[in-house]
């Protein structure tokens, strides 16, 4: 436990133990009762997002991320975001998949969600393999050959799952 979080409770401080009580400005200027302030909580946002993996060959379809956003110019891969999680059957019928991805999309495997838990945000992860290309191209997706991934920026919950889908 930390010692702030033991002794410098806002509304109970145990000054008389304190063993920096003569160091503390709360203690010198007698503000123990106004210090430590409490920040205001973070508030969290929950993002769900579906990677879809294809290879071809000795090739992976990468997605370059633009500017403005978690991951800013790393590489992940062709994914699309929804507000809640959706079962596999709703995610493949929503226009942002059947735009990239075709009516009859053929799935080899899908991941359990993984939760990923970042300062401001809790992204839930399904990782999703394609067994054909996708029939639209976005322009900021490149095929990289495997063996140059080390090369690639890539997020850490994308370096785990690529790193076990390849050993």
């Amino acid at each position: 436990m930390e010692f702030g979080a033991m002794l410098c409770k806002p509304k109970n401080p145990a000054c008389g133990i304190c063993p920096i009580r003569l160091a503390c400005y709360a203690f010198k200027y007698n503000a123990t009762a106004a210090l430590p302030v409490k920040l205001k909580k973070l508030s969290i946002k929950q993002r769900f997002i579906n990677y879809f993996l294809f290879t071809n060959g000795d090739e992976i379809l990468m997605n370059k991320r633009g500017e403005g956003d978690i991951w800013a110019n790393m590489y992940d891969l062709p994914m699309v975001e929804t507000s809640e999680l959706l079962s596999l059957d709703e995610l493949l019928v929503i226009p942002t998949s059947t735009e990239n991805f075709g009516h009859d999309v053929k799935i080899s495997t899908a991941s359990e969600v993984t939760k990923h838990i970042l300062t401001h945000q809790h992204l839930y992860i399904r990782f999703i393999t394609l067994t054909y290309k996708p029939v639209k191209m976005s322009p900021n997706w490149v095929f990289v050959k495997v063996e140059n991934l080390q090369k690639h920026p890539l997020p850490k919950p994308l370096f785990i799952f690529l790193d076990n889908f390849l050993n």
